[in-house]
């Protein structure tokens, strides 16, 4: 999806295609060098807030504080702690 809205800005009459940058934010900025590899035509690349550790650490972190917080929200609800 990504790639298809960067073809269009590219396409765009309205938009100077060499002055195109993609700003990235947390696991944006941590994708957006790949992202930049592939999209020859971006102007540049701004990273904010990368994340530090591997993708698959901060995969697998993510999956477990949403089950942890979807057990929690549960007992809660049933009036446990």
């Amino acid at each position: 999806m990504l790639f298809l809205q960067l073809k269009k800005m590219h396409q765009t009459k309205d938009i100077d295609s060499k002055r195109i940058f993609m700003l990235g934010h947390s696991l944006g900025a941590t994708l957006a060098p790949r992202i930049g590899l592939q999209d020859h035509q971006l102007a540049g690349l701004i990273m904010m807030a990368r994340i530090t550790r591997s993708l698959e650490e901060t995969h697998l972190d993510s999956i477990y504080l949403y089950l942890w917080s979807d057990r929690h929200n549960d007992r809660s609800a049933e009036g446990g702690s």
